[in-house]
C-alpha cells in the first residue's frame, strides 16, 4: 500500500473485502504517490486466480498519469477561460442552474450581472491585442478580489463578464456590489510599456425569481439591461425591467422595416430653412430624413436613426440622404431659386466607414454638386467622445474636397475648445437647449453671447437653432449672430413646400430658371 496515496487506502481495503463476494470492480483508476511526493495515476486491473493451490489476486498496474493530465486539461478547457482562468459560459450556466435550484428551495434571491467594458475595442486598436489581453486579465483579477469566494465570476468572451450573487440580502446590497465593481473597473490599468489606460464598465442586472427562473432567459435579460446601461450613459448599472423586452422587440421590428424601407426607397427628406435674420432671406436649409411605415405609422427620427446606428444601416441610409439632398439642391438652382447651401447630418459610424470619402466623391460627381455649397454637420457629443475616430484626419479629408463642416449641438457634448483651433470647422450650431428659454434665462443669454464672440474671434460662423419667438430672434441678432433656424420661421417641410417657401422669401432668378 505504500505507493498508493493515503486517501486511497480505505477505498482499496473495502475493495479487498468485497473481492471474495464478487462485488468489487475489476478495473479502476487509483491515485498513487511518488517517493518525491508528487501525484501519479494508475489504472489497476484485478482478477481472481490461484497460486500454489490457494486463492490469489492477479494485478496489472499501468501508469496513466499523462492520460489523466490530458483529461484534466480537456475538462478545464471545456469549463474555464484559458486567458483568465475564470469559469466560462458553460460552467457559469451550470452554476446558475444549481443556484436557482437551491434558492428556489430556500426561497431566496439570485442576482445575475453582466459586465461589459466600455470602449475596450479602443485599447485593442490603439495598443494592440496583447494590451487588450492584459486589460482583460486585470479586470478578471479585480472582479475576483472584489467578490466573495462563494460568488461566481465568469468570462463570457471578449470583454464581457458575468457574476452570480447567490442569496444577496436585498436589492440595496446588490446595488452596493454593482457600484463597487464599477469603481474597481475605473481604476487606471498600467500596461507593460508604462501607459496607463482608464476604462469604465456597464452593468446589467436581473433577479430570480422576480424576473423569472429560466437560466437562458435570465442571461438574455441581464444582457439586455447591460446594453440599456451602455446606451444611456455607460459607467452605470441598470436592473432589468419588462419594458426592456418590449423595447428590444420594437427595435427589432423597426430594424427589419427600416431595411426594407431603404431598399424600396420609402423614406423622404424634409427641409428646414436657415434664415439670415438681418436681411430676412433664406441662405440655406437642413435636410432631415423622415419615415412613415405602412404598419408602424410615423416613426420618429430619434428612434429610427438610433436603430440604424446600432445595426449598421446608418451607412446606406446616410448615403441615400446625401445623394437625395444634393439632387434637391440642384433642382432648386435649375428652377432659379436662390439657395446658398444645404446641410446634411452625418454620423460617426459613416465617418469610420472606409468607403465614406469615395462615396462622397461619387455623389458630388453624379449630382454635379459644387462641394462649396454642401455642409456636413457633425454632432460633437458623439463624434469627439469616440477615441477610435481621429476627427482631425477625417474632417481634414472632407474639408479638402471643398465641403464645409458644421459642429452641431455645440455646447452639449464633450469636445475641448482646443478642437476649434485644430479642426477645419466652418460653422458652430448653438444647441436649441440654450435658445428655447433665451428670452427668460440670463445664463443662456450669457452663454450664447460668449459662444458668438468666441466664434467670431476664430473666424467661425454661428447658427442658432431652435428659435421659436420674435423675442428670441431679436436677442440672437443683438449678440451679433444673424443666422437662425427654428420654428419661428418654419418647421421642416416637404421639398415642394420648401420650393414655395423659398420663392416667397427670396424670389427667383429668371435667367437661371430659363437656363435650367
Amino acid at each position: 500500500m505504500t505507493f498508493y496515496a493515503p486517501e486511497e487506502h480505505d477505498r482499496l481495503r473495502s475493495y479487498l473485502k468485497m473481492r471474495g463476494k464478487g462485488g468489487a470492480p475489476r478495473v479502476y483508476d487509483v491515485k498513487g504517490q511518488h517517493r518525491d511526493g508528487h501525484t501519479v495515476w494508475f489504472e489497476q486491473h484485478v482478477r481472481l486466480t490461484e497460486w500454489r493451490g490457494e486463492n490469489a489476486l492477479y494485478v496489472t498496474i499501468t501508469d496513466i498519469s499523462e492520460r489523466k493530465r490530458q483529461e484534466e486539461l480537456a475538462t478545464k478547457n471545456a469549463n474555464f477561460d484559458i486567458l483568465t482562468g475564470l469559469p466560462n459560459r458553460r460552467l457559469l450556466l451550470d452554476r446558475l442552474r444549481q443556484s436557482l435550484q437551491r434558492n428556489r428551495h430556500d426561497g431566496v434571491l439570485t442576482a445575475l450581472m453582466i459586465l461589459d467594458i466600455d470602449r475596450f475595442k479602443m485599447v485593442n486598436e490603439t495598443y494592440g491585442p496583447k494590451a487588450g489581453d492584459q486589460v482583460i486579465e486585470s479586470v478578471a483579477a479585480r472582479l475576483t478580489q472584489t467578490m466573495s469566494p462563494d460568488q461566481t465570476v465568469a468570462r463570457m468572451g471578449g470583454d464581457e463578464f458575468a457574476i452570480i450573487l447567490s442569496d444577496p440580502e436585498d436589492r440595496w446590497e446588490i446595488e452596493r456590489i454593482a457600484r463597487e465593481i464599477l469603481t474597481d473597473i475605473s481604476d487606471p490599468i498600467e500596461l507593460e510599456d508604462g501607459t496607463r489606460v482608464v476604462l469604465s464598465g456597464s452593468l446589467g442586472i436581473t433577479l430570480a425569481p422576480n424576473d423569472g427562473d429560466d437560466d437562458e432567459v435570465l442571461l438574455l435579460q441581464a444582457d439586455t439591461s447591460m446594453h440599456q446601461a451602455k446606451a444611456e450613459s455607460g459607467t452605470s448599472y441598470r436592473f432589468f425591467a419588462t419594458r426592456m423586452n418590449e423595447q428590444t422587440a420594437r427595435a427589432g421590428l423597426v430594424e427589419a422595416s427600416l431595411r426594407r424601407a431603404i431598399e424600396n426607397g420609402e423614406l423622404h427628406l424634409n427641409y428646414q430653412p436657415i434664415v439670415d435674420y438681418a436681411s430676412n432671406k433664406v441662405v440655406g436649409c437642413e435636410a432631415l430624413a423622415r419615415w412613415t411605415d405602412d404598419k408602424l405609422g410615423v416613426v420618429p427620427p430619434t428612434e429610427f436613426i438610433q436603430v440604424a446606428e446600432e445595426c449598421g444601416l446608418i451607412v446606406p441610409l446616410g448615403e441615400w440622404v446625401l445623394r437625395e439632398a444634393c439632387t434637391f439642391y440642384q433642382s432648386c438652382n435649375r428652377n432659379g431659386m436662390k439657395l446658398e447651401s444645404i446641410s446634411v447630418n452625418i454620423s460617426p459610424r459613416q465617418c469610420r466607414d472606409e468607403d465614406f470619402l469615395t462615396e462622397l466623391r461619387d455623389i458630388l460627381h453624379d449630382t454635379a454638386m459644387d462641394p462649396t455649397h454642401l455642409c456636413l454637420e457633425i454632432t460633437e457629443s458623439v463624434m469627439f467622445d469616440d477615441q477610435r475616430t481621429n476627427p482631425v484626419e477625417i474632417l481634414t479629408a472632407i474639408s479638402s474636397l471643398g465641403i464645409r463642416i458644421s459642429l452641431d449641438d455645440f455646447g452639449t457634448g464633450y469636445s475641448s475648445l482646443s478642437y476649434l483651433k485644430r479642426l477645419p470647422i466652418d460653422t458652430l450650431k448653438v444647441d436649441r437647449a440654450f435658445v428655447m428659454d433665451l428670452d427668460q434665462d440670463q445664463d443662456d443669454q450669457a452663454l450664447v453671447q460668449a459662444i458668438v464672440s468666441m466664434a467670431r474671434s476664430l473666424g467661425i460662423n454661428v447658427i442658432c437653432e431652435g428659435a421659436e419667438t420674435l423675442e428670441q430672434c431679436d436677442l440672437i441678432r443683438s449678440f451679433g449672430c444673424s443666422l437662425i433656424q427654428g420654428y419661428h420661421f418654419a418647421r421642416p417641410m416637404a421639398g415642394v413646400d420648401f420650393h414655395g417657401y423659398l420663392v416667397n422669401m427670396n424670389g427667383t432668378d429668371q435667367v437661371s430658371a430659363e437656363a435650367g
